[in-house]
């Protein structure tokens, strides 16, 4: 919530900004949160809720800090893994972490990851970054279609902001390595939506 709050206070135009080609492109810190927003709603959407492992499998780029924080936002874990990590690597850490799903950022790295994911039954979705990356693919989708779910849940609703989970008294989200495990997470009061807290307008 922090982190949503604070992009909203300063508002500024280029919150976000990233290159394609030789142009670069900016990111509205608005439209930054709503994306974060419309993201979290889509994951409830397809059964993601607080507590459960998501892989986060790219480069560098603007999606990434947009799936961060729609994970987190739900009290979701983020499992986030190096493009550069080897098959067994990434199999290794999708198993230890019982991953319920993994964002990828395209086909040409789904390709180099796909031996690590074969057989994983617990890995119930493949969430891709770039638009067409699905194409042909089981159990897959696109950061797009997850948004545009969300964005509809969000106009049927009073949602305005998604802020996370609670253990005891302290609002807390989770990052997941190899050696990390935050415990038993406990929902927070989730007034308008089953599993993403929101606040009325």
């Amino acid at each position: 919530e922090l982190c949503l709050n604070a992009a909203l206070k300063h508002g500024k135009d280029d919150a976000l900004n990233h290159k394609i080609g030789d142009q670069w492109f900016n990111i509205p810190a608005a439209l930054f949160v709503e994306r974060v927003r419309n993201l979290a709603l889509g994951l409830t959407e397809v059964g993601i809720k607080p507590g459960d492992r998501i892989a986060l499998l790219s480069e560098n780029r603007p999606e990434w800090s947009i799936a961060d924080l729609a994970i987190l936002s739900l009290g979701a874990i983020n499992v986030p893994i190096y493009t550069t990590q080897a098959v067994d690597q990434i199999r290794y850490i999708l198993i230890d972490a019982g991953t319920r799903a993994i964002f990828i950022s395209n086909r040409k790295l789904y390709n180099h990851a796909a031996a690590a994911l074969e057989g994983l039954d617990f890995l119930e979705r493949i969430v891709f970054f770039d638009e067409g990356s699905n194409e042909g693919l089981d159990r897959s989708t696109s950061l797009d279609a997850l948004e545009n779910n969300g964005r509809r849940r969000a106009a049927g609703d009073r949602a305005r902001r998604v802020v996370g989970v609670q253990r005891g008294e302290d609002e807390v989200a989770g990052e997941r390595g190899l050696d990390g495990d935050l415990g038993r997470l406990e929902v927070a009061d989730f007034a308008d939506h089953d599993d993403v807290r929101v606040l009325a307008q």
